[in-house]
């Protein structure tokens, strides 16, 4: 990982928050899977004001193209769950793929698919899109919105 960890703008990481929080019915185990694993990486992500965050980070929006083992391509764009649409490339950012890719950074390799039989991927490119999601929260705001009641503690996240 570029950065060390998943590196989010303060909305987007709200905003994907909210995506798994109201996301309760998981499709099948490797969903499950994937999940969990961003909501863990959420928990230690570098959050960063707008125009702070790198612009080779995927974020909501990002136009993304990996490339696998074999050298197959494929471009997307990374959306919110109710702006899919297979005919444009727009892929949630709660899908399998997506929730595997955000916050990742242009030159990363991840693993996609279920333990055991996962392909590596590599990030060849990210360009941000126009549609970037901007919201106004204060530091203070955005605490107090990802304490996890379950855990009655907040999580580790670096304010930059």
């Amino acid at each position: 990982m570029k950065y060390g960890n998943l590196i989010f703008e303060k909305n987007e990481f709200l905003m994907t928050r909210k995506f798994l929080k109201g996301n309760p019915l998981l499709e099948d185990y490797a969903h499950q899977y994937v999940l969990e694993t961003l909501e863990k990486n959420l928990d230690n992500a570098i959050v960063m004001d707008k125009g702070q965050v790198p612009s080779d980070v995927i974020g909501l929006y990002s136009m993304v193209t990996i490339v696998d083992y074999s050298g197959q391509r494929r471009s997307f764009r990374l959306v919110p769950p109710n702006e899919i649409d297979a005919k444009e490339d727009h892929i949630s950012v709660i899908s399998g793929l997506g929730a595997s890719l955000i916050g990742f950074s242009k030159g990363d390799r991840i693993s996609h698919g279920l333990p055991g039989n996962q392909r590596s991927l590599l990030i060849e490119n990210v360009v941000q899109g126009p549609g970037r999601m901007r919201l106004s929260i204060s530091d203070a705001d955005l605490r107090n919105m990802v304490v996890d009641p379950r855990k009655n503690k907040e999580p580790k996240i670096d304010m930059i």
